[in-house]
């Protein structure tokens, strides 16, 4: 039953790899594809246990001694995937906030930096939307970070 699961796994996991490598995706488009698949897939692990826990409650229930102990390891293998899966998704998903955020900061100091070059050259410039534009991507940088930390804490509580 469990090389069935593997094999159902890799399946799924070669049909994903090929859906989106035949498809003209962006890096982030790709990775927000595969984060969207894997969730489906720790979905699909729940309801193949939950599946199977119903079928294990019927025949449990028919046979009251019967031994199901490899039915139950079974179940929990299945649970404990997906719950590995969706602590993954997790994991890459708060990298993936703190990289955005840093590059979101190397930009905001690239434009900081030309800002005071334009600055030096004149003095008396409007530079507003200059300003407005290196306060929104800090600020944005500031939010990724926050959401981040957010999906730490999430991780910590699992």
């Amino acid at each position: 039953m469990k090389k069935q699961i593997l094999g159902w796994v890799l399946i799924l996991m070669m049909g994903c790899h090929g859906e989106y490598e035949s498809q003209e995706l962006s890096v982030s488009d790709r990775v927000e594809m595969l984060i969207a698949r894997n969730y489906e897939m720790a979905d699909e692990f729940d309801e193949k246990a939950n599946e199977m826990q119903t079928q294990l409650d019927a025949r449990r229930s028919a046979n009251p001694e019967g031994d199901f102990s490899s039915n139950e390891e079974m179940i929990a293998w299945l649970r404990g995937e997906a719950q590995r899966i969706r602590d993954n998704i997790l994991e890459v998903e708060i990298d993936s906030h703190y990289r955005r955020a840093e590059g979101l900061d190397e930009i905001a100091d690239d434009w900081q930096e030309t800002l005071d070059m334009w600055r030096r050259g004149d003095p008396n410039g409007d530079y507003s939307s200059t300003e407005t534009k290196i306060a929104d991507l800090r600020e944005e940088a500031c939010e990724l970070r926050d959401q981040a930390r957010k999906l730490e804490e999430d991780l910590q509580r699992e």
